[in-house]
């Protein structure tokens, strides 16, 4: 697949992703919403890794990391509601605004 179809896709794909998170969040349909969100970071993640030149660097390596605790982050943001478990244990920090 030539690189601006793979482009379009990916764009296509968090597009989708992103109008579907919308929908979930403002219908309250939760189950469209815990799908739609970690898909835009997947998307994301996939294609900042398809399309950065440096593949391997510390750069690249540090973004993906970054992405993937922000994906983890997401996900228990999103189900933190279903169990007793809040980020009060978190470092008082971690939060603040700046």
């Amino acid at each position: 697949m030539p690189r601006p179809r793979a482009r379009l896709l990916s764009g296509l794909l968090y597009v989708l992703a992103l109008v579907g998170a919308i929908v979930g969040v403002m219908t309250e349909r939760h189950m469209l919403e815990y799908v739609c969100r970690p898909v835009m970071m997947v998307v994301l993640s996939l294609w900042f890794f398809r399309n950065s030149r440096r593949v391997g660097d510390r750069f690249t390596l540090l973004v993906q990391a970054g992405l993937f605790f922000s994906l983890v982050a997401d996900v228990g943001f999103m189900v933190s509601h279903l169990d007793e478990f809040n980020f009060d244990a978190l470092p008082p920090g971690v939060f603040q605004d700046p």
